[in-house]
């Protein structure tokens, strides 16, 4: 700092003895400050100054739009999986009234399993649209749908009673989540991988939906 400060006030005083002279060249060094996320930069021309706030602004402009979409994404899809429980709630007593095999698991561990797994699938579909790639929205449609045929399983097997109906439904979400975790893995690796836990609790789910439906004809 002392050097530029030299620097600066030898070139002022050039200046002031010659004034016909034109100003000499300066090497300008940016000196960055860390402080609370932002940034300090000295002896940059005024120009210079004025591009790089305003990168900096766009980034922390990009970074909270990132965020706000996680946020967004988060919620439309534990909101809508909240929905269809509490929709379907009154089948908990028809589920418990059926006959189930011995590996059945207890009936309030289901919500919390769907939530966690509904938290993870978002957040896998947030990485792959951060990642800004070319089939990014083709994959948000393959999300939207298969969280659709995901939310109407409940409606076939808690509501409407339908077993046999539901089982297969449930063959076809696996066939989606499939394609879905090969896709966005070619996009975000993380994001295939973190959906491996949904495709094999939803296996299971066949399973168990095959047993229930064989026991109770």
């Amino acid at each position: 700092l002392g050097d530029v400060y030299k620097r600066q006030h030898s070139a002022a005083a050039i200046a002031a003895a010659n004034p016909a002279a034109p100003p000499p060249m300066t090497k300008t060094l940016p000196i960055i400050c860390v402080s609370s996320a932002s940034f300090l930069y000295a002896a940059l021309p005024d120009d210079k100054a004025i591009r790089v706030k305003e990168a900096i602004t766009l980034t922390q402009q990009g970074k909270k739009a990132t965020w706000r979409s996680l946020v967004a994404l988060e919620a439309a899809t534990l909101g809508a999986g909240a929905l269809v429980g509490f929709l379907t709630r009154d089948g908990m007593d028809f589920f418990h009234a059926l006959n189930k095999p011995g590996f059945a698991p207890p009936g309030w561990l289901f919500p919390i399993v769907w939530s966690i797994l509904y938290a993870l699938m978002a957040y896998c579909m947030w990485l792959v649209l951060r990642a800004q790639g070319r089939d990014r929205f083709l994959l948000l449609g393959l999300y939207i749908a298969q969280l659709a045929v995901n939310l109407m399983w409940p409606v076939l097997f808690f509501i409407l009673k339908a077993l046999g109906l539901s089982f297969f439904w449930l063959i076809l979400l696996l066939c989606l989540i499939f394609i879905m975790a090969v896709q966005f893995g070619r996009q975000k690796p993380l994001a295939g991988w973190l959906l491996v836990p949904y495709l094999l609790w939803v296996t299971f789910a066949g399973v168990l939906n095959f047993a229930v439906a064989r026991m109770n004809p």
